[in-house]
């Protein structure tokens, strides 16, 4: 397996940005492996996912190849202005996509394209499998951070809810996933759904928001598998049901099967 740090100009966020790749060259998988973008959650980094989990380890073993990009406390969304210096965070999931195609011998099709993520990045993968369907087939959801539109008083820890303001009037925007779900829905139909695995702590205080979350998307016609599980908001969640998101996004397979645990 190789572990690689790269920093590249990125046009879609107007300046340099990190970013951290896993790839299971040694793994006895066969290329083009299939790809897996992977979010970070607030106040992270591109190396949160290495930090607290076995993504590396547990990724080679299934031949997946792991982005993980930067998205600062930006939500994945475009934070500041339109089109101003801040960049968009949404687009730069996609970006980053096409450029792991474009560096390394990763898949080129939707089949085996993934997206994923963790409370402000499970929110992410959310937003961009809805709004990105014809290039994401599954999403991988750990607590996903889709309160703002789903509940009345949502939580606040770092000045966050203000990105998501006025809320009533960015309701029906592409920055709500239900909305995205309902459009699409309505306009594609259940055929371009990518598939959703859903998993949240029944303490998580997002715990109720991702099961209605879960429910919409379900009611537009999408593959959902949504579990509730012992647990509250937290990495060793995420950790505890790695393997079995891993599992899932990789159909069951897995390049070897004698790797040290």
């Amino acid at each position: 397996m190789a572990v690689l740090t790269i920093e590249h100009k990125s046009p879609t966020m107007r300046r340099d940005m990190p970013l951290k790749v896993v790839l299971p060259f040694d793994r006895e998988g066969v290329p083009p492996y299939p790809l897996v973008v992977l979010l970070h959650g607030l106040q992270g980094n591109c190396n949160t996912w290495l930090y607290n989990t076995r993504i590396e380890r547990w990724a080679c073993d299934r031949n997946l190849a792991v982005a993980m990009p930067q998205g600062d406390n930006g939500f994945w969304i475009e934070p500041g202005v339109a089109g101003g210096p801040q960049g968009d965070y949404g687009a730069y999931i996609v970006e980053v996509t096409q450029l792991m195609r474009d560096l390394f011998p990763v898949a080129n099709d939707r089949e085996h394209t993934f997206v994923g993520g963790f409370s402000m990045g499970g929110y992410g993968a959310l937003r961009a499998a809805l709004l990105w369907p014809e290039l994401y087939s599954k999403a991988l959801v750990f607590s996903a951070a889709c309160h703002f539109f789903e509940e009345d008083e949502p939580g606040d820890m770092a000045g966050e809810l203000r990105l998501f303001e006025p809320r009533e009037e960015k309701r029906a925007t592409d920055l709500n996933p239900r909305w995205l779900a309902e459009r699409l829905g309505r306009e594609a139909g259940r055929d371009l759904f990518p598939a959703f695995k859903m998993l949240v702590g029944a303490d998580d205080s997002l715990a109720r928001c991702n099961a209605a979350m879960a429910q919409c998307l379900a009611e537009q016609g999408a593959s959902v598998q949504f579990e509730e599980r012992r647990g509250i908001h937290s990495w060793n969640f995420v950790q505890g049901h790695l393997e079995e998101g891993l599992d899932w996004l990789a159909g069951g397979a897995r390049a070897n099967e004698g790797s040290l645990d």
